[in-house]
């Protein structure tokens, strides 16, 4: 062959393979030969992801509003192991990855519905001053998220008792309150 029939050759040789989109994945090196947590173990304040022994993956989760099940590794050749936490202060998803909160208060910018400007931040949502929750919990005056009282603490809304009755400064119970009221019948 002359050299200008190998040069046209290879000229539409390249041509056609430009034609022709090909891409080749790239290569890392990177090859999973252990067990990955992202948070470092049992940790339910942060939130992870794991990469088990079986290249699985495993993220940590609220199973409700107070359940997490924070996935670590037992040993490096571990799939993923589960442990179930029982978060006193409420369990929230926060970057798609379930952590339990420190303190039932969290950042007022956190709330689902935008800034809290007046009231409580509980579990995702803004709550005005005086509501009760269903844990046993109320948002109080000072914007923060206290304890109902019990019979025989002093208080000064009815909202801060447990029994939601604030008498002349002083929670009571709803057992007095009705003895009280079946006197005056």
């Amino acid at each position: 062959m002359e050299k200008i029939d190998i040069l046209f050759l290879a000229l539409l040789l390249i041509g056609i393979v430009s034609m022709v989109k090909v891409e080749f994945p790239a290569i890392t090196g990177d090859v999973v030969n252990e067990c990955i947590d992202s948070d470092n173990g049992k940790d339910p304040f942060t939130g992870g992801n794991l990469i088990g022994y079986d290249e699985s993956t495993k993220r940590d989760s609220c199973v409700d509003d107070n359940t997490l099940y924070e996935y670590y590794c037992a040993d490096s050749k571990s799939n993923g192991a589960i442990e179930k936490f029982e978060c006193f202060n409420g369990c929230v998803t926060k970057d798609g990855k379930g952590i339990c909160l420190r303190s039932r208060e969290e950042e007022k910018e956190d709330s689902k519905y935008g800034k809290c400007e007046s009231g409580c931040y509980f579990r995702g949502v803004c709550l005005p001053i005086g509501t009760r929750t269903n844990d046993g919990s109320y948002c109080d005056v000072d914007e923060e998220l206290d304890w109902q009282m019990t019979s025989g603490e002093k208080c000064l809304n009815n909202y801060e008792c447990k029994s939601n009755i604030c008498v002349a400064g002083q929670c009571i119970s709803e057992e007095v309150f009705n003895k009280f009221l079946e006197t005056i019948k």
